[in-house]
């Protein structure tokens, strides 16, 4: 998004030196300078909250009224842009960075390979889920995304053995465990198919301070399960 921003700024930085050009302007020492000075003044602003003032553009007005002789139309004009500039940054463009956008993009292709989506939800790093879910000690994604699936299904967990061996046969379900299919995700993709309902999970696993943690989940019904089917 950043890149997008950048792009946008030099176009409309562009199209006002074509239109300074057009109208024409008187010589001025260090015009060119001033002018550049005058539109980037939308980079300096005021804060709080949600709230944005524009204070670079409030400074360079006042300085236009106080202390400028010549090319005054020209630069009331800059100012303009630089206006439109600084709206467009900070109240019409998402403030989301590429990874952000890129971790969307994701998002969305993969709610797509679902027939019926039940739901999809998000955790943090820090979020107290990831304890609940690591109740053996374990930093193994597998393991982590049995218990967030089973506690959704309201199983009950009987031990640590039962879970990674004899809970396959007796629940009847299918697994996988891969690198995510997209690195924005994270970097391990579980999945669990039950079999006797077709109802299927699928997770994206993070890395933090060396531990996995669950990002991102979806439950409901694949269009197609082949390319996830399990070991068992």
């Amino acid at each position: 998004m950043r890149a997008i921003i950048y792009l946008v700024t030099m176009l409309i930085f562009v199209l006002l030196i074509i239109l300074i050009r057009r109208e024409g302007y008187q010589k001025e020492g260090f015009f060119w300078g001033k002018v550049a000075l005058l539109f980037l003044s939308f980079f300096v602003s005021f804060s709080f909250g949600r709230i944005h003032l524009p204070l670079g553009l409030l400074i360079g007005y006042l300085i236009l009224r106080k202390w400028t002789k010549s090319n005054i139309g020209i630069k009331k004009m800059v100012l303009l842009f630089a206006l439109f500039q600084f709206i467009l940054n900070n109240y019409m463009l998402p403030p989301v960075s590429i990874h952000q956008t890129n971790e969307v993009k994701a998002i969305h292709e993969q709610l797509q390979a679902f027939e019926k989506v039940e739901y999809m939800t998000s955790f943090k790093a820090d979020a107290k889920i990831q304890n609940n879910i690591n109740i053996y000690g374990q930093t193994s994604s597998i393991m982590m995304f049995r218990i967030y699936v089973f506690r959704d299904r309201g199983l009950s967990i009987k031990d640590e053995t039962w879970l990674y061996y004899r809970s396959i046969p007796e629940l009847d379900y299918s697994w996988s465990s891969t690198g995510a299919s997209h690195s924005s995700l994270g970097v391990r993709q579980e999945y669990i198919r039950f079999n006797k309902t077709s109802e299927e999970y699928v997770g994206f696993f993070g890395k933090h301070e060396g531990r996995f943690y669950l990002k991102y989940v979806i439950k409901g019904k694949l269009k197609n399960h082949s390319s996830y089917d399990g070991f068992f």
